[in-house]
């Protein structure tokens, strides 16, 4: 069954490498994944699991609730789209996306515990592979959606130019989470706005973050650079962006605003 389902995927394109349990049976791993239905026949003598490599393009948001992604997706503002998504044998999901393109973070916790980022150069565990813990079945939800691209929201998230707050120890202000809470959200919020309200939005965020500017808690270069992203991924012309950025944030630097300590 296992063999048949990996040259169906091969037939389809999709590269596959044969997993005990999650682990590749092969010496090289991911490397070694192919399409050739007589390697595949040579490799699955018993009944593996399929793994299949991250094809060029796609990205996977990894959800797995032992390490904590039930809580991380819980406070993750944003709508997720109807995609192509597995059901892990673990109760976790694989939600799969077109991959925006650019530099974004990856790997291990990307968006939070339990929520990882896969890129092309690592592989997943396709159904109907059997969980080495649990004993259940990988699921696709539906096999015959495509996959949508990844939510700006997200894409903002994992852009590596997601602002990081200097440090302060002069007393009574606030820490650098609030800070970078602040921005994070901020940021969240004009890479999410449809057309129509962007300008505005943006212009409203950069007016917050100009008050944390006057407050001495967030560098400048640091806010705009985070919102200008941000904006890119909303679909503002980079001169727009720029000309608005600039005047939400002198506007905000006029009213220090007060944080916490």
């Amino acid at each position: 069954m296992m063999r048949d389902q990996a040259l169906r995927y091969a037939e389809a394109g999709w590269a596959v490498i044969p997993l005990a349990g999650k682990v590749p049976r092969t010496t090289h791993g991911v490397l070694d994944a192919t399409t050739d239905p007589e390697q595949i026949k040579r490799l699955w003598l018993r009944a593996w699991n399929i793994g299949g490599a991250i094809p060029e393009g796609i990205v996977v948001v990894d959800e797995d609730p032992r390490n904590g992604s039930v809580t991380t997706m819980a406070t993750l503002v944003g709508e997720w789209p109807d995609t192509l998504t597995v059901i892990t044998g673990g109760g976790g999901r694989h939600r799969y996306f077109l991959d925006p393109g650019g530099p974004l973070r990856s790997g291990g916790n990307a968006l939070g515990p339990g929520v990882d980022l896969l890129k092309h150069g690592k592989y997943v565990v396709l159904p109907p592979s059997i969980h080495p813990t649990t004993g259940l079945a990988y699921r696709w939800i539906d096999p015959d959606v495509k996959p949508a691209p990844l939510p700006a929201w997200v894409v903002a998230l994992l852009r590596p130019s997601s602002p990081r707050m200097r440090t302060s120890t002069s007393p009574g202000r606030c820490t650098d989470r609030y800070v970078d809470a602040a921005v994070t959200g901020e940021c969240r919020t004009v890479a999410a706005t449809p057309q129509g309200a962007r300008n505005d939005v943006l212009n409203r965020a950069s007016f917050n973050l100009g008050q944390l500017v006057a407050a001495g808690r967030l560098a400048e270069n640091v806010a705009a650079l985070a919102l200008l992203d941000a904006a890119r991924v909303a679909g503002l012309s980079e001169v727009e962006a720029e000309r608005t950025v600039r005047s939400g944030l002198a506007a905000g630097r006029r009213f220090p605003r007060e944080v916490p300590a």
